[in-house]
């Protein structure tokens, strides 16, 4: 799966056995914000020997679909006493809480789920172009083709927007969505360089702001296509 820069998106205008009952969940998850269409099923991973592989729940309860950096299978669900397990006979993926150990023809693999990468893998394949998050207080932006979703106060408040208008500024990295509904107002500005989301110590592609009435959010965010 690969990542993409602001490019793409602002042209259009915008991831151990016995014989009990199996248990088919994938790894817990925390409270989902009310973007997303339930809790996770998409989980990204950091593997040893096969680096970064990605599980997908989300076509069919009784199979799972799993992307390795060369190819892409599909593995049945098998009973397990915990966990969860999926083979195909060659390949098997067998994961409990965060993580997880991939088999293939080399041998065992250890694997680690990265929550970040896995709520913006999630949100990749629900069809989500940028996703961006702020704190104080938490907040969740995601653009999914003209439709702007916005949800803040720890998941309390969230507004759903059809974008109205968008423009780039000048000699700028910068494009600004507007948009009015149900009385409200809303302007989000994409900036175009590296944002540092000092609370959980990681680097976005881009910085994120934005008004809503009078009130202004800052915060970090990237392109998922």
């Amino acid at each position: 799966m690969h990542r993409s820069l602001l490019t793409p998106l602002i042209a259009p205008a915008l991831l151990l056995a016995g014989c009990a009952q199996p248990d088919p969940e994938p790894p817990p998850a925390p409270p989902p914000p009310a973007t997303q269409s339930g809790p996770l099923k998409t989980f990204a991973w950091s593997c040893l020997t096969n680096g970064y592989v990605v599980t997908d729940y989300r076509q069919t309860e009784e199979a799972m679909w799993l992307f390795l950096p060369s190819n892409t299978v599909l593995l049945p669900r098998e009973a397990s006493a915990s966990g969860a397990k999926y083979s195909n006979g060659d390949i098997t993926f067998f994961s409990k809480g965060n993580e997880a150990i991939l088999t293939t023809a080399e041998g065992d693999d250890h694997c680690v789920e990265k929550r970040r990468a896995s709520i913006l893998e999630d949100a990749k394949l629900r069809g989500v172009d940028y996703r961006g998050n702020g704190n104080e207080p938490g907040w969740v932006l995601e653009i999914s083709g003209n439709r702007m979703d916005f949800v803040t106060n720890y998941g309390q408040d969230a507004y759903e927007f059809t974008i109205s208008g968008h423009e780039r500024e000048p000699d700028s990295s910068t494009v600004t969505y507007t948009s009015t509904a149900l009385g409200k107002a809303i302007r989000v500005s994409i900036i175009g360089e590296p944002c540092n989301d000092t609370m959980a110590d990681e680097v976005y592609e881009t910085a994120v702001r934005i008004e809503l009435d009078e009130r202004v959010y800052q915060g970090c965010g990237q392109g998922l296509h």
